[in-house]
């Protein structure tokens, strides 16, 4: 009977009257199989009218119920693959430890542009599966094409939370900061912001030269560097990540992108219909020393060679300098 039961008889010791009333709407036993379900963990909460404590509770039991799941890939403005990749082997193993170091959170790639940054990126994560890497979920943003702040932290949380928060109820950027830096943790996340620098302070920032321009994104890096987050936040900038220098070399790993090698000058122009790099071995190198060994200037150069001069190395000079 339900009066022998040991809730009614504590309920009933400690002033608590309840009456039972019989009940045969299915609707109202899921209803109370639900309310079971959600954590007792003291949470207390009003709603406004029937709908909004729906949403709640079911915001709530999401995340009771939830667990880390592989979630797939969200990519924003993602780099496509460059066909032409040339070297780099060196920057690309360098990233691979970086994330298989559990003490190193953010890793970044910086240089000038048209030195390959964001390609050597996009080459490394094509082989996280040959390399034995398996993140949780990962998040690629670009900043090139979206560089908006709120943007950003809207994509990101909203990734990170899977349904368990109302974003809508999230107003400042502040609070969507504080959320993103509690969801973050959950699991071995691949974050990669490419291109940052549209986020950061140039040269005319004086003293704060590579500084954030907004405090935000200076919160969420110096979250991941001093935390025991899991994955690795992978960036690309032209721009020293000054918010973070002071944990370079310990939880934060850095790489300056140097201009290609000779020999990686030569297998690129070979790749691109280059003609003539074994018969003009010193015109090559001439070319390529011209060039400052920058990765897209000697790609544009092979392309305009391939194109007017069928790849004669040797009408190089007569295209006008374009770097």
């Amino acid at each position: 009977m339900w009066n022998e039961r040991p809730t009614y008889k504590k309920n009933l010791k400690e002033g608590i009257q309840i009456t039972p009333h019989h009940v045969d709407n299915p609707k109202v036993f899921e209803f109370i199989d639900f309310i079971v379900h959600l954590p007792r963990d003291n949470w207390i909460d009003t709603f406004k009218d029937s709908v909004d404590l729906k949403e709640k509770l079911n915001l709530r039991l999401k995340e009771s119920l939830w667990e880390k799941t592989l979630l797939p890939p969200h990519l924003t403005n993602i780099t496509p693959p460059e066909p032409n990749f040339v070297g780099r082997q060196e920057i690309l193993n360098n990233i691979t430890e970086w994330y298989k170091k559990p003490d190193v959170h953010i890793g970044a790639l910086i240089g000038w542009g048209g030195e390959g940054k964001s390609a050597i990126v996009r080459k490394w994560y094509d082989n996280l599966e040959a390399n034995d890497i398996k993140p949780d979920g990962t998040f690629w943003w670009g900043f090139y094409r979206n560089p908006y702040l709120d943007r950003f932290l809207d994509s990101l949380l909203y990734y990170l939370a899977q349904g368990r928060i109302n974003l809508n109820e999230i107003k400042s950027t502040w609070a969507k900061v504080d959320k993103i830096n509690e969801f973050i943790h959950e699991a071995e996340y691949l974050i990669i912001l490419d291109g940052i620098e549209e986020m950061q302070k140039g040269d005319e920032g004086g003293a704060e030269f590579g500084c954030m321009i907004h405090r935000e994104l200076t919160e969420i890096l110096t979250n991941l560097a001093d935390s025991k987050a899991k994955g690795l936040c992978l960036i690309t900038t032209r721009y020293p990540l000054t918010d973070i220098k002071n944990w370079e070399d310990l939880s934060y790993q850095s790489e300056e992108v140097e201009p290609l090698s000779i020999g990686e000058g030569r297998v690129l122009f070979e790749k691109l219909g280059v003609k003539g790099i074994r018969d003009e071995r010193n015109k090559v190198i001439e070319v390529i020393e011209e060039y400052k060994r920058h990765a897209l200037s000697l790609t544009l150069l092979a392309e305009y060679l391939f194109e007017d001069f069928k790849g004669d190395i040797t009408k190089a000079k007569e295209i006008p300098p374009f770097y």
